[in-house]
């Protein structure tokens, strides 16, 4: 394994971020070439190694050979005393054919004494440690780990537990002999034969985690080589870059959380060099890359009725009898890496990478409890670190109250431009994480924007080019006007993805703030309607100037964007961070206006703003889903605004079935269908999309009645969970399901009652 990055590494790497968002089409599948592999293996004492080779001195003793030694320092011993790498050399001599009879009869030798150590090493387990067994080495190269036995539990409640070895690589332990000197690139070749049963065993122990596995005797297939220092529980070298190539192909936040082309040619370099990325990064990377890949079995689904309502995720994981998934096992291995190394403070800018990279995963699973302790993590690790404020705007102090030195950061500074703005991206995900997690619930954010003092992300172009912007191009985060003005030459889709959360922030702050202020007596928070309210859970703050404003922005948000960023799907290729941006945008409208609305009201301005902010979310899923594009692959914030579309949608569908309006009811049962169809797709891959899924299903239900569904069940009764692939499969979907969209369907006469007339207004005028 080559110390230095390769050149053709390097272009092959930089290829991978030439588009921000790659044209995945839904019948696609990203395939590989490499074989199954298992993690987290128990290792065998280093004396064993010694053993096999005297076992085969003592063995071939009693043998006839035609070897003769050709070392010259090994001429002083015995002909009949010599190691298998003597058969080797001795073997240049010989017809091809005496090379294959000579090869395969040492082979079964060896197989024949892996087998009788491994009764050795069953005779000596109950005087040996679990947890003192160093790793057999066979070169200075190479480590020799051997694989879990046979005899795997089911269940992770009855298994007893086993040893873990922490996947904090090992630095230190490294050897003078550097790996590139090896003309196998640090790997040991092997014979054919063992290396297809090496094969075998891989995939036939896939699915095993380093939490079941169970220590036993050791065969000729139990050993799989790795290079020496290599991270503990990680795929082999092949199938981990593999995963971090999908990660970066088709994650969203890969080509901004990461300097891609950077990053793909750190895993050139050898396990102990400093600039090889951490092993919790590629844990998490790994987890999050194999959602991207057929050849990993995906995290089943759980499909009960109180998957989508339970907080906490460990209450309806134990009603499922099956191990972690391969996703699963790489989580808790970066969590627990992660746990390590902010005890020990080192690496933090990957730490503070891997807890975003967890939050995601966790909320892309729909396991709220963990998604939101993640993100807040996140931002509170980032503020130490210096990353929500800079200069001249930062603060200095002493590193928690007791340093004697004042610093603005715990973390050196930054060695480059990229680093640099790689640093300040970092901050943005992890802010926007943290905003999408508290939008959709009453919690208080982590961190308030007025102690944000940051540059906005630069433009892809020049992040991926490290080029240095003027300052004059670029913006705060406390400008005024900074959502509704975008310079040329600062702007991208990412920068008005930010700003679409920040937009978020702003509502979620009036939300979670008004009646506090209302009480303290803040003037913004008064108007004549305010001021005659008995209490406060009769406050109607609309007409507030704290409200208007919030609502001046949220409603000039959108419009401000540039003239050619306005629609996220262009040529067939869609913008993810634009397309989430423009969700936001009418998000927004329904989390600041549904609290107020009355949706029986022909006059309740805020009613028919949520109505045609639904709409419009509704435009924005016909949008994509005309294009080939797997929407598996957004952010998991346009799931929560299309759950939000529909479930104001069939408030208005109760509405409607109320007042016999059944034309309005139609379309309506349309829209609602569709948005189900489309979360029940995005669902396949992603948990938390299918958990909307069911929830939009028993919002239907209990509005509207069971004759607005299908007569399928309404859950699986045969399992607790399913593969994603049949996940869309288990509920019913609406009847209207076949029905053409809105937008499509021909013109609908007004109806009298004055109570919905608004809703055929919107019907059209929305689109």
């Amino acid at each position: 394994m080559s110390s230095e990055p390769r050149t053709a590494s390097d272009a092959a790497a930089a290829s991978i971020f030439k588009k921000p968002v790659p044209n995945y089409h839904t019948t696609s599948t990203l395939k590989r070439n490499t074989h199954r592999f298992i993690t987290g293996m128990p290792s065998v004492p280093q004396t064993e190694i010694a053993n096999l080779y005297a076992a085969t001195a003592i063995r071939n003793a009693h043998v006839p050979h035609a070897c003769v030694h050709t070392r010259p320092h090994v001429h002083g011993h015995t002909p009949r005393d010599y190691s298998l790498f003597d058969v080797l050399v001795d073997l240049e001599a010989r017809p091809t054919k005496s090379k294959y009879e000579v090869l395969e009869g040492r082979i079964s030798e060896l197989e024949g004494l892996l087998r009788e150590m491994g009764v050795t090493l069953t005779s000596q387990s109950s005087s040996t440690s679990p947890s003192s067994g160093p790793s057999i080495r066979s070169s200075p190269e190479v480590e020799i780990i051997p694989g879990p036995a046979k005899s795997v539990r089911d269940s992770p409640e009855n298994s007893p537990p086993h040893e873990i070895r922490s996947p904090q690589k090992t630095r230190d332990d490294t050897s003078a002999t550097s790996p590139s000197n090896n003309s196998t690139g640090g790997l040991l070749t092997l014979p054919r034969e063992l290396k297809d049963a090496t094969v075998e065993y891989l995939r036939a122990t896939t699915s095993r985690t380093p939490q079941l596995v169970q220590k036993g005797p050791i065969n000729g297939d139990d050993l799989r080589v790795l290079p020496m220092g290599w991270p503990a529980g990680l795929p082999n070298p092949e199938i981990t870059r593999h995963l971090v190539q999908a990660f970066f192909a088709f994650h969203m936040y890969a080509g901004r959380l990461f300097h891609g082309p950077t990053f793909i040619s750190s895993l050139n370099l050898h396990p102990s060099d400093q600039r090889f990325p951490s092993p919790c990064l590629l844990h998490a990377m790994c987890a999050v890359g194999s959602m991207y890949t057929a050849d990993i079995p995906p995290t089943p689904i759980h499909t009960s009725g109180i998957f989508p309502y339970e907080v906490f995720a460990g209450r309806w994981r134990k009603a499922q009898s099956r191990p972690d998934s391969f996703a699963e096992q790489q989580v808790k291995l970066a969590k627990f890496a992660v746990d390590d190394m902010l005890d020990t403070g080192t690496n933090l800018v990957e730490v503070l990478q891997t807890i975003i990279l967890l939050a995601w995963f966790y909320k892309c699973q729909g396991r709220w409890s963990e998604a939101y302790l993640a993100a807040g993590l996140a931002v509170r690790c980032a503020i130490p670190c210096g990353l929500n404020t800079r200069a001249p705007f930062a603060c200095n102090t002493s590193v928690f109250g007791v340093t004697p030195v004042r610093t603005t950061t715990i973390i050196p500074p930054a060695r480059s431009t990229t680093e640099d703005e790689t640093r300040v991206n970092i901050f943005w995900i992890a802010y926007a994480l943290e905003r999408q997690q508290v939008s959709g619930n009453s919690y208080s954010s982590v961190l308030d924007d007025h102690d944000i003092y940051q540059l906005l992300p630069v433009r892809r172009d020049k992040f991926e080019q490290g080029a240095i912007v003027q300052m004059s191009d670029r913006q705060w985060s406390h400008d005024d006007n900074i959502l509704l003005v975008h310079p040329k030459n600062g702007t991208d889709s990412f920068s008005l993805f930010v700003k679409s959360m920040m937009v978020l922030s702003r509502v979620k702050r009036f939300n979670t703030r008004y009646k506090g202020r209302f009480y303290a007596g803040d003037p913004d928070m008064y108007s004549p309607s305010s001021v005659l309210c008995a209490s406060l859970e009769d406050l109607d703050p609309r007409d507030t100037p704290a409200f208007r404003e919030v609502d001046n922005l949220v409603s000039s948000f959108y419009s401000s964007f540039p003239q050619n960023m306005r629609d996220p799907i262009q040529e067939e290729t869609v913008d993810s961070y634009l397309y989430t941006a423009c969700c936001s945008a009418h998000l927004a409208h329904i989390l600041l206006h549904e609290p107020y609305a009355d949706l029986g009201s022909s006059t309740c301005i805020s009613a028919t703003k949520i109505l045609a902010a639904a709409r419009n979310i509704m435009d924005l899923i016909y949008s994509i889903a005309s294009t080939s594009f797997d929407v598996s692959l957004l952010d998991s914030l346009p799931y929560m605004a299309w759950y939000n579309a529909g479930r104001v949608l069939t408030r208005f569908l109760k509405v409607a079935v109320e007042s016999s309006m059944f034309d309005s009811i139609m379309t309506l049962q349309a829209e609602v269908s569709f948005v189900h169809a489309m979360l029940a797709r995005a669902g396949e891959r992603m948990p938390v999309a299918y958990r909307y899924k069911k929830i939009i299903y028993d919002l239907l239900v209990e509005l509207c009645g069971t004759q607005f569904v299908g007569n399928h069940p309404h859950s699986s009764s045969k399992s607790v969970y399913i593969d994603p692939v049949h996940s869309s499969l288990i509920d019913p979907v609406p009847m209207a399901s076949i029905f053409s969209p809105a937008s499509t369907m021909p013109p609908m006469s007004m109806s009298p009652s004055g109570g919905m007339d608004f809703i055929h207004d919107f019907s059209v005028g929305a689109q």
